[in-house]
């Protein structure tokens, strides 16, 4: 009947429910931080992209991400401070640039990780890079982004059709090969925006040794779009495939740590006025989250059973037969030529008869 099949459809979704989630929960266990521990400093500022493009603005947001890094640093022993992508907008060679970031790694006493640009005079190319600053006098280490963005990094066929340039983006040169950086005890393996789409760029780097993987990212093209939760989904699957915890930081957007097993820590300070950190987030119950899940399932049943819901039956239909085509009926025109009607002539034949008798 109906109702022993709504029952078996209930049952059946959630010993499914039960089983994936269940499943998943088990396969959890505790991340490793204590033998090799790397304490992060993840900065988001959230420049607009206006920022970016205005040449006004270059030197005073490195400025301004160096003054939130000494705050944070001020109230914590940090090794590592990460950047997000393309923070310094010219080359990081430039002595501007390279004297905020040295001072901000000598004052902090922690490497300085961030996206940069970085020009080759010589050849005459641009990449979109990341370079990691130490606080001693070593020389940075850089790495060029591998994967472009079609038509916001480069554009194909540019040099026979350059026309294209005037509607979509482009200039950047690809890196030659992955690399990864050595940051106290730890392998950093980084990852630019676009390339975390792609999980063989974060197994390489596994392959390569790598033991964190570091992503920088640029989301104000997103504004307030879904593109920013999403890329942070797809961020949060490559820590899962390789099973390393991966640093997320982006200039808007979400920024925090994934561990191993793709549970996320969200940054959790802002910076006052003052410069003081003020912690905005409220640690709850870690059973909400369960308790929220087990009421929408309960709701769900109550409505299925109360026939909120409306269900689905397959009727098997009989074949009809098929109706007989019908004989279309002859009309008869005008234009038909008539037959001419015949005389009776019996009644006279029969007169004359009588005549030649009389």
């Amino acid at each position: 009947s109906s109702s022993d099949n709504r029952w078996k459809r209930i049952v059946a979704a959630l010993l499914l429910i039960i089983a994936a989630n269940g499943g998943g929960y088990l396969l959890l266990a505790e991340s490793d931080y204590d033998s090799k521990p790397m304490t992060v400093g993840v900065i988001q500022p959230n420049f607009s992209q206006e920022m970016k493009w205005d040449p006004a603005y270059e030197v005073d947001m490195v400025q301004r991400t160096a003054q939130l890094s000494r705050a944070l640093a001020s109230r914590n022993l940090l090794d590592l401070l990460v950047w997000p992508e393309a923070l310094v907008v010219r080359h990081y060679g430039n002595p501007t640039f390279m004297e905020i970031l040295t001072d901000t790694a000598r004052s902090t006493n922690a490497h300085i990780f961030t996206g940069t640009v970085r020009d080759e005079y010589a050849t005459g190319k641009s990449y979109n890079s990341s370079v990691l600053i130490t606080p001693g006098e070593v020389e940075p280490e850089y790495y060029d982004k591998v994967r472009l963005a079609l038509f916001g990094e480069y554009i194909p066929f540019e040099e026979y059709l350059p026309f294209i340039g005037n509607i979509a983006f482009g200039g950047v040169s690809a890196g030659e090969k992955q690399k990864v950086f050595e940051c106290r005890e730890r392998i950093l393996g980084p990852i630019i925006c676009f390339e975390v789409l792609f999980a063989p760029v974060a197994e390489h780097l596994r392959n390569l040794g790598a033991d964190m993987l570091v992503v920088v990212t640029n989301l104000a093209w997103f504004g307030g779009s879904n593109a920013i939760p999403q890329e942070l989904e797809i961020a949060r699957m490559r820590a899962i495939e390789t099973r390393l915890p991966m640093v997320h930081s982006a200039n808007t957007g979400v920024s925090g740590v994934f561990d191993p097993y793709g549970r996320f820590s969200v940054v959790r300070h802002t910076v006052g006025v003052r410069g003081d950190l003020v912690d905005w987030t409220d640690k709850g119950p870690v059973f909400i989250p369960w308790l929220i899940a087990a009421l929408g399932m309960l709701l769900f049943a109550i409505a299925t059973l109360s026939g909120m819901i409306p269900t689905i039956e397959f009727v098997e239909e009989k074949s009809k037969p098929s109706p007989k085509p019908k004989t279309k009926a002859k009309v008869k025109t005008d234009d038909a030529p008539k037959r001419p009607r015949r005389r009776k002539t019996a009644a006279a034949k029969i007169e004359d008869e009588d005549d030649t008798e009389t």
